[in-house]
């Protein structure tokens, strides 16, 4: 995945944690994350893995291959 493709799928997750209006910390509990993680996987602060993004679409209600 290059640089480009990965920013954009960071853009994507964020607007997609935020129009699920679901509170943060409580996708960071199902992640099974600490609290303020969220953010800091979606900035590229912490490694984004596939795990994550699975737990997020299955969150979020939506199939894996919509973020990619």
């Amino acid at each position: 995945m290059s640089d480009k493709d990965l920013l954009q799928l960071r853009q994507v997750l964020r607007e997609a944690v935020h129009a699920s209006g679901m509170p943060v910390r409580e996708m960071e509990r199902q992640l099974g994350i600490g609290s303020g993680n969220l953010y800091r996987l979606i900035d590229g602060s912490l490694d984004l893995r596939i795990r994550h993004l699975l737990a997020l679409a299955k969150i979020l209600g939506v199939p894996p291959t919509d973020f990619l």
